[in-house]
């Protein structure tokens, strides 16, 4: 059974992603090092033609700068790393008062047990919160959805997939979302301009992610052999029944007052990523007051709240590692000096596309460049300040534009094992790549037709301003 066990289990995550670091310093051996000529427009926005393209001579990365990228590549992750660890820890303490077990159990009272009406909610409670907060602030909430799905008699997989997919699908969307801002002022669109195309982008997805979730968990429900974690070594089914209670306790008074803190300190969060253009650090000091709070109001004592904080910071020790290796990837790309390249390949081929599909061919642009950096502030100034022109010589607004571009960034991002958000959110959930992917593809494929449509509709009706 050992071996067996072992092979189900899959390749590890942290030498999935060093293959792929050694695959990106081959890359800057083979593809051509190139550079754009940038100038600005009257508002002061760069704008960089892509008939300046030169290339210039290779800047390939020696395989034994390899360990030194990785480590350098911590200082541009710590920032999403503290915020995890300050959640996760937070959760904790919170999850040692009470409060989560009390809010599952409120959930099968007042869904009266039924799954699919619990998802519908859930589901739908994550996407709006997600629109305007980024994904990995939701991934110490993996456990709480994990123990949710397991009450509801669905596999543990459900629960990962509950609160990840919710959290893509308000990024699908992004009507809130201060990168969607960034990217219009990039453009010079008002910021959150035409925020009812986006809410309701937003709810479309919605609806057809939910009803594939669904339709995954029903099915397993029916036929447990039918879950992409069926085949599971015996620590993860350890592991997995730590999630299992069989008695969830009442909502009491000091859970409610809990519950209050929670929801305001979460307001505060989507309030100051709005107005003064919080980041990482700022919602990790407001996870770091939740915790201590939400501890002393559940009667702990500071001892035990800095316990609690210590336990669900170790408990994603091996997430904190991915997401530092993982953001070298981009760092070799960009010290290689190939990305331009590719940018610039790209774009020169979307001038034979008809009028109508190119929104769709700068959609699947922006897809190919987001493998190689995974980010959507990262691509913001290597992309839009040449794909701004190239829509309007092509007939494309900056409206249409802005969307185009999140709907590239986003469709991928959870393909790519080396993703931040991504590993963090399987990390979590105590799940593969390889079982995440088998149950994702589809929906992919979903998106992307989804996607397309709703790009060729907006073009032909016209979104504006611009």
């Amino acid at each position: 059974m050992g071996k067996n066990a072992k092979t189900k289990q899959g390749m590890d995550p942290l030498v999935t992603v060093l293959i792929i670091i050694v695959f990106a310093v081959i890359l800057t051996f083979i593809i051509p090092a190139g550079e754009f000529a940038e100038t600005a427009d009257e508002a002061g926005n760069k704008i960089i033609d892509i008939a300046t393209f030169r290339t210039i001579p290779r800047t390939p990365i020696s395989f034994l700068k390899i360990p030194l990228m990785v480590t350098k590549a911590f200082e541009k992750s710590i920032g999403i790393i503290v915020l995890i660890a300050a959640g996760s820890g937070a959760f904790e303490v919170i999850r040692r008062t009470g409060t989560v077990d009390a809010i599952i159990g409120l959930t099968l009272e007042k869904t009266k047990g039924n799954g699919k009406k619990a998802l519908w909610i859930v589901f739908l409670i994550f996407t709006f919160l997600s629109c305007a907060v980024i994904p990995h602030v939701f991934i110490p909430f993996t456990p709480m959805c994990i123990a949710l799905a397991l009450a509801l008699g669905y596999d543990d997989f459900t629960g990962t997939a509950m609160v990840l997919l919710a959290t893509v699908v308000g990024a699908i969307g992004a009507p809130i979302a201060p990168g969607t801002a960034a990217a219009q002022s990039m453009l010079g669109l008002p910021a959150y301009s035409g925020v009812q195309y986006r809410f309701a982008i937003m709810m479309i997805f919605y609806l057809a992610t939910i009803l594939y979730l669904i339709r995954y968990a029903e099915k397993v429900k029916k036929d447990p052999s039918a879950s992409v974690v069926a085949d599971m070594s015996e620590e993860r089914r350890k592991q997995i029944s730590a999630f299992e209670v069989t008695e969830y306790p009442k909502v009491t008074a000091g859970h409610a007052f809990v519950m209050m803190i929670m929801a305001g300190l979460f307001a505060l969060m989507i309030y100051g990523g709005l107005s003064f253009n919080w980041g990482n650090y700022e919602i990790a000091a407001i996870f770091f007051v939740m915790g201590v709070v939400c501890g002393l109001i559940g009667k702990a004592s500071l001892t035990e709240i800095s316990k609690g904080f210590v336990v669900g910071v170790k408990a994603l020790t091996s997430t904190y590692m991915i997401i530092g290796m993982a953001t070298s990837v981009t760092n070799i790309l960009s010290s290689g000096n190939i990305i331009n390249t590719i940018i610039y390949y790209l774009c020169k081929g979307l001038g034979s596309w008809p009028v109508i599909l190119a929104p769709v061919g700068i959609m699947i642009a922006v897809a190919i460049v987001n493998l190689f950096v995974p980010s959507l502030n990262g691509k913001m100034p290597l992309l839009l300040p040449i794909l701004g022109p190239v829509c309007k010589v092509l007939g494309i607004n900056q409206q249409l534009l802005s969307v185009t571009y999140t709907f590239g960034d986003s469709f991928t991002n959870f393909v790519l094992p080396y993703n931040s958000g991504l590993v963090g959110f399987l990390e979590a959930g105590n799940v593969t790549f390889g079982q995440w992917f088998k149950f994702f593809k589809g929906l992919l494929w979903i998106w992307i037709v989804m996607g397309a449509i709703i790009l060729i509709f907006l073009q032909i009706v016209g979104i504006g301003p611009f």
